[in-house]
């Protein structure tokens, strides 16, 4: 079944969510003369080989590939092969490879048509919805970056049979936060995830997309889906992005919720065996902190949980900051 995700007179989305969707991705493009297929190159043969593409680049993923270099190497195969706005270009991967492709497709000709297959958990739940796509600069995390929609978004829960165990649980990381936040349903759906995987999927996608129609570009209610974000983009980092995305996200929320909710955080900390002891330096997690896109002025807008779907979004400056992250309650 197709439901419409965001839509207005600017932008619009297609969701594609079910058994076997991948195989549909050709009725999408069939218009186009030409279409580039960008690949996480981990993804097996089997899961693309009726997907329809002119041209193919593959793509061994890290961090380090968000970086204007792999974004010149995309529009270096799509200007020599002369693509034109109605050709496409299909985004086969996890969130890296949606940022890299979906920032390119929002600059080459000023919008070039672009389809998202996301390929993990966390891509599925979260990056694949909501236009945005970002780059990293000089080791900083999304410091560059549109809001661009894609014209559809196709998830087909096999390509998670293959994904290894730690990537399956680092999405279900921001699904909790959904759950935590906005949806509580998600937290029971939770209880068993491999069994409720689209249940999951649909809510956390369903809830994101509600809150991107009335917020688009982040000017308020939006800002509560970057709970845990602040400080778990500092810890993913430190770390040199040897913690993942969503476990940074999950290691970060004791810090910004009340007391009552850190047992739950924990459960799910120790569930899906992310243990990492955080002993960076306070003062090099607030120097990145202040780097944070969302920092001005060293002002933070800071989402804090007092209870489960019952947060406030707090204007904090870093000295405050400070005081949360050791562990001082902070007041209006």
């Amino acid at each position: 079944m197709i439901y419409s995700l965001f839509n207005n007179k600017n932008y619009s989305s297609s969701l594609l969510l079910e058994r076997n969707a991948i195989e549909q991705v050709n009725e999408f493009t069939k218009s186009a003369k030409q279409v580039l297929l960008v690949i996480d190159d981990k993804i097996i043969n089997e899961f693309y080989q009726n997907v329809k593409f002119t041209t193919m680049f593959k793509i061994k993923v890290s961090e380090e590939v968000k970086n204007f270099s792999f974004v010149e190497k995309i529009i270096d195969i799509l200007f020599v092969n002369n693509f034109q706005k109605d050709d496409y270009v299909i985004s086969l991967g996890g969130g890296v490879v949606s940022d890299l492709v979906g920032f390119t497709c929002s600059i080459y000709k000023r919008g070039i048509k672009w389809i998202n297959i996301p390929s993990t958990t966390l891509a599925m739940v979260d990056a694949s919805i909501g236009g945005k796509n970002a780059l990293n600069y000089f080791h900083y995390k999304n410091q560059i970056g549109s809001y661009y929609f894609p014209e559809a978004v196709i998830i087909d829960c096999i390509l998670l049979t293959t994904l290894p165990q730690r990537q399956f649980y680092n999405g279900l990381c921001e699904a909790f936060k959904m759950g935590l936040t906005l949806n509580k349903k998600i937290l029971c759906l939770l209880e068993d995830p491999k069994k409720n995987i689209e249940q999951i999927i649909f809510e956390c996608i369903k809830t994101k997309d509600q809150i991107v129609r009335e917020d688009p570009f982040e000017e308020k209610k939006r800002f509560v889906l970057n709970f845990g974000h602040t400080v778990g983009h500092a810890l993913e980092t430190l770390s040199n992005f040897n913690i993942l995305h969503g476990e940074a996200v999950l290691l970060a929320l004791p810090y910004v919720c009340a007391p009552k909710l850190k047992p739950l955080i924990v459960k799910y900390q120790k569930e899906w065996n992310i243990n990492y002891k955080i002993d960076f330096d306070i003062n090099q997690i607030l120097e990145i902190i202040k780097r944070d896109k969302k920092n001005r002025e060293n002002i933070l807008n800071l989402v804090y949980l007092e209870d489960i779907e019952k947060y406030k979004i707090k204007k904090m400056d870093i000295s405050q900051l400070k005081l949360l992250l050791l562990g001082d309650e902070v007041h209006d």
